[in-house]
């Protein structure tokens, strides 16, 4: 097998996954997952409009996240196998979640010793810190949490577009009203 190849391979089952997530939350936004629910203030007349949930996202669009996560985070623990060889098995991918502290983790301190130049990589351009941003540590975290917890999805509603409602108290009609979420 080539070098990385199973890495690779964990990568393309990741890409799958993400496909099979965009098309399960393809097919729930096609669905009624949420109504309009307006209300008058009887002192003022004013209408308020808010956002009622009627159903979850599916489990499979959680399934399939972390299934993906977990497969980006394999193939990071794959590719120390190639680099380290069978010393390498033993080991998992380093991460840190303070980046003045990377020789905390026994894998780091192993490529540091063998390859300085992967080690000073890893810390100043991969960053297998935590950044407080999408970055390899935060990967890790969510791994972890998916391989014990169901990851919970769901729905924000940024705006509301095209809609037509009466006003039950005045009879007045309003089309093609909008609304963005504030956030």
């Amino acid at each position: 097998m080539q070098q990385f190849q199973s890495s690779r391979l964990k990568i393309k089952r990741a890409r799958n996954f993400i496909d099979e997530t965009k098309r399960a939350i393809e097919d729930f936004l096609t669905k009624e997952f949420c109504k309009l629910h307006v209300e008058t203030d009887a002192s003022t007349g004013q209408a308020a409009i808010s956002v009622v949930s009627t159903a979850e996202p599916p489990a499979e669009i959680a399934l399939s996240i972390g299934d993906a996560v977990h497969n980006l985070r394999a193939a990071l623990d794959h590719a120390v196998v190639d680099i380290l060889g069978a010393e390498g098995a033993k080991h998992a991918f380093p991460v840190a979640k303070d980046k003045s502290n990377p020789g905390a983790h026994s894998t780091f301190q192993l490529i540091k010793k063998r390859f300085p130049d992967l080690a000073t990589l890893l810390v100043d351009k991969i960053v297998i810190h935590d950044t407080g941003d999408v970055c390899i540590w935060a990967i890790s975290q969510l791994d972890n949490t998916a391989k014990h917890n169901l990851l919970i999805p769901f729905v924000s509603v940024q705006a509301i577009e095209n809609f037509d409602f009466i006003n039950e108290v005045s009879g007045a009609t309003y089309t093609r009203c909008g609304a963005a979420v504030d956030g």
